[in-house]
C-alpha cells in the first residue's frame, strides 16, 4: 500500500538530483574568472539599476526581467554549491 508513496519520494529525489546536476553548470560563474567577472559586472550595473519614476511599465518590466535573470543565476549557484559542499 505504501509503494506509491515510495515511488513518489524516489521520483522527487531523482528530480532534485537532476536539478542539482543542472545547477552545477552555473558554477562556471564561480570557477571561471571571466564568467565570475561577467556576473560581477551584471551585479554592479544591472541588478541594482534604478528605473526612473516616470518610466513606462515596459521599462519597469524589462528591468525586473533582467534582475530576475541575474537572481536566478545566483540561486542556481547556491544550489550547485550546496551539493558540492555536501
Amino acid at each position: 500500500m505504501d509503494d506509491w508513496l515510495d515511488e513518489g519520494e524516489g521520483a522527487r529525489e531523482a528530480q532534485r538530483q537532476s536539478a542539482v546536476e543542472f545547477a552545477q553548470a552555473y558554477l562556471v560563474f564561480v570557477d571561471d574568472s571571466r564568467a565570475r567577472e561577467l556576473l560581477d559586472y551584471w551585479d554592479r550595473t544591472l541588478m541594482n539599476r534604478r528605473v526612473p519614476v516616470d518610466a513606462s511599465i515596459q521599462q519597469y518590466a524589462a528591468a525586473e526581467a533582467i534582475r530576475a535573470f541575474i537572481a536566478g543565476i545566483h540561486q542556481q549557484i547556491a544550489l550547485g554549491r550546496e551539493e558540492r559542499l555536501a
